[in-house]
């Protein structure tokens, strides 16, 4: 019998849902829609933060993804063209040195990745079963 291999990939990261018409509207490629999604996906994992900007390496980037250097570079070049990221040169206390990293966050605009199915009034009509099933809850 033959045992599956283990991932090393955060278990954030080892799948990722593709809006394909987030994807037409911006013209990205598969590859910088899984960046994107890897950023989104930040604030679940991350421990140097900053606001709304994370502190994530390149080579932390290229390790879960298992892309090279410059196809991370250029997804991020596109996705700060595009307004959908934001970067910043940030110091983490943490880590005692005086380096300057990149902070990446994802704009209003990249947080609409994967809500372009959802209808508003179903959005709403969810958040209020919500609260009724709060009410009936037993505690």
């Amino acid at each position: 019998m033959s045992v599956a291999p283990k991932s090393k990939l955060p278990v954030c990261t080892r799948t990722a849902v593709l809006d394909l018409l987030f994807m037409r509207k911006y013209k990205l490629t598969k590859t910088e829609m899984i960046v994107l999604y890897y950023f989104l996906l930040l604030k679940t994992w991350v421990k140097y933060v900053e606001g709304e900007f994370y502190v994530i390496l390149s080579s932390k980037i290229e390790k879960d993804l298992k892309l090279h250097t410059k196809t991370v570079e250029a997804s991020i070049t596109k996705l700060k063209k595009l307004n959908l990221i934001e970067t910043k040169r940030m110091k983490v206390k943490e880590w005692h040195d005086t380096k300057t990293y990149r902070g990446i966050a994802v704009t209003t605009l990249g947080k609409e990745y994967n809500l372009s199915h959802y209808k508003e009034e179903d959005y709403q009509h969810a958040r209020e079963l919500e609260k009724e099933n709060q009410e009936f809850r037993v505690e």
